[in-house]
């Protein structure tokens, strides 16, 4: 996964430096098959006009069914026929090279040697040669540093996606199905631009035909949704939907139909976007990528917190990549891609929080005024607003309740620490912030610098960690101990409060409110304020402590787990970090049952009877 082209010959390169010449040429014949399979099957992508794409489309009916076919498995030496004749039309094109047509012969020349009982043996000669050819054909294609698609669809399309899915599962308000009815109207064409290249090749010379009408009539090779949905109609695309066809075509319908915003800023509204995008997205996605994307949402949840990842958390998601097999090189691959999208994602509405109710709204101001009455400094009560989505003046607010002058930041006082004696970080973050003085607002690097003073210097990293973990208001804070369980009383953890991004104060648990950690209705830990917790809890079925039946500890793997049954009797599996388990929950608890070597049967027992026994042997030993 996202191995570029230059990794791959690397590999190769090993395999003839071992000596294994024949498999050397076989590697160098296959790799540049699926090259020439990857330009063919994208060329038509990388044409920029209408008139471009109808000459293109020339090519493809004179070619007839024999280029469908080698489309669809052909040697290098079949390009040729079809590589040679483009050289001249499309001198522009990123894949048109007319100095790589000697290298692609000397490959096929020498895989054919191979794969065929020839007259003669490969020789080293014949391996350096295939190597050497191969190199140069990625190299003169300017695709060194590219990789083959492995997931169907781009990162930044899905990025947005699952942010719309999960918006939409926790919308209440008009305004939160207004964004994201304004995220998929803008999302949804993209996918439908996707499928339609993607099955490009593939479509009779009737339906590109009309695709071709769509693009003249439309003046771009970027269509819009009515000429998409235009299309799917006229040239019946719907039929390569399968069984979804029918729904796709309803929610479509509905789609067009609707006239005003009235129409679509609620549930029913936008359930037909969901709907077509939920359909798309099933058919772009490459199969058995599905724990690739639970952890591209994780990358994702991690980011938004504080837009960046730190190496903690680096580890931690090594660590899940490690379970669904996935290497550290995908990983910071994928963190690197996600970091880029989202660069292209700023006019995106579903990427940042939800507004409150209005009567959640009057809660939090009430909260926000007892904070202010407190004497909790105004850049804190505004950090409280902003996290807690309150829509009002904050600045009036303040300046009505305010009771006290803001606090001035006093002088570093240095406290004496006995020496040899172990601190623990909690401890150290609080002599340090105690020492600054009533109302100091410190950075990480004045907490550091700090700490490093007295108590011995820390990796950067490492300390950034203690002080998020320390952070009663930090999302982050769930990933790291002792945080990562729900726990709803203060502990000596519960250090700072933060104000703004990499500014912190002292908690005050009486100016800044009760902190706790909960599950949040999609399974996830969540740090959250007290004061909405209790209408959170007793206004949503969410799947947190409250529905829990039983549950049971069990370790796999040098990795502790949770495995719960809820009130509706559905299993689910819970790691570490209190995140729930990706992957087949059935084959986690058929592996613990082979593991722990537990009585329990599971001959034509679904999963929430097999997790019921489960939880009951293992709670029983």
């Amino acid at each position: 996964m996202f191995e570029s082209y230059r990794k791959k010959i690397a590999k190769i390169n090993d395999i003839y430096n071992n000596g294994d010449i024949d498999n050397t040429v076989m590697k160098c014949g296959k790799l540049i098959e699926r090259t020439m399979k990857e330009i063919f099957n994208n060329f038509h992508k990388s044409l920029k006009t209408p008139q471009d794409r109808q000459t293109f489309f020339e090519f493809e009916k004179k070619w007839g069914k024999d280029y469908i076919k080698f489309l669809k498995g052909g040697s290098p030496g079949h390009s040729f026929r079809y590589y040679i004749p483009l050289l001249t039309k499309f001198t522009d094109h990123p894949r048109i090279n007319p100095n790589i047509k000697k290298d692609l012969e000397v490959v096929n020349t020498l895989r054919n040697l191979g794969a065929h009982d020839s007259v003669r043996e490969i020789n080293d000669t014949d391996a350096h040669k295939a190597l050497r050819a191969t190199k140069s054909i990625i190299r003169k294609l300017g695709m060194d540093e590219n990789t083959e698609d492995t997931i169907g669809l781009p990162l930044h399309n899905y990025i947005v996606y699952s942010s719309i899915k999960e918006k939409f599962a926790e919308a209440v308000k008009g305004s939160d199905f207004g964004r994201i009815a304004s995220d998929s109207e803008k999302l949804l064409p993209e996918l439908m631009n996707l499928f339609i290249n993607k099955k490009y090749p593939f479509l009779t010379n009737e339906q590109k035909k009309i695709l071709l009408e769509q693009f003249n009539l439309h003046g771009s090779l970027d269509l819009d949704f009515n000429a998409c949905f235009s299309f799917y109609k006229d040239s019946d695309l719907f039929s390569y939907f399968g069984k979804k066809s029918d729904d796709l075509k309803n929610a479509l319908e509905d789609i067009d139909e609707m006239k005003d915003q009235e129409d679509i800023n609620n549930r029913f509204g936008t359930k037909s976007y969901i709907v077509a995008m939920d359909i798309h997205f099933d058919e772009l996605k490459v199969k058995g990528t599905d724990n690739f994307f639970n952890l591209a949402d994780r990358i994702k949840s991690l980011y938004l917190n504080d837009n960046n990842i730190s190496e903690e958390e680096r580890k931690i998601l090594y660590e899940n990549a490690r379970m669904v097999k996935v290497d550290k090189d995908a990983v910071n691959i994928l963190i690197e891609n996600i970091e880029n999208a989202f660069e292209q994602l700023i006019n995106y509405k579903t990427l940042i929080g939800s507004e409150k109710s209005e009567d959640g709204d009057s809660e939090i101001s009430d909260s926000l005024i007892n904070m202010i009455k407190l004497g909790t400094p105004l850049v804190a009560v505004k950090a409280m607003a902003t996290q807690q989505g309150f829509k009002g003046n904050i600045d009036e607010l303040f300046s009505k309740y305010n009771v006290a002058e803001e606090s001035v930041p006093i002088k570093q006082v240095v406290t004496n620490i006995p020496k040899g004696k172990k601190i623990p970080a909690y401890e150290k973050i609080r002599n340090a912030m105690e020492s600054f003085g009533e109302g100091f607002i410190a950075t990480y690097s004045d907490i550091q610098g700090y700490c490093d003073e007295h108590f011995g210097e820390t990796k950067k990293t490492t300390f950034r960690t203690y002080i998020i973990s320390c952070t009663v208001n930090h999302a982050t804070r769930v990933y790291y101990h002792p945080n990562n369980k729900p726990r709803q009383e203060i502990n000596e953890w519960d250090v700072l409060f933060q104000i703004e991004k990499g500014k912190v104060i002292l908690y005050d648990l009486n100016k800044h409110g009760h902190w706790i950690i909960r599950f949040n209705k999609n399974n996830k830990l969540e740090v959250a304020p007290s004061i909405i917790t209790e209408s959170i809890e007793t206004a949503t079925a969410d799947s947190g402590e409250n529905l829990v039946k039983d549950q049971a500890e069990v370790s796999s793997a040098g990795q502790e787990f949770l495995i719960k049954r809820f009130k509706d009797n559905s299993i689910k599996v819970f790691q570490e970090d209190g995140t729930a388990m990706s992957g087949s929950v059935k084959a986690f608890l058929l592996s613990i049952i082979k593991q722990d070597e537990l009585d329990v049967e599971i001959e034509k027992k679904n999963t929430r009877t097999i997790g019921k026994k489960v939880i009951e042997a293992l709670n029983s030993k």
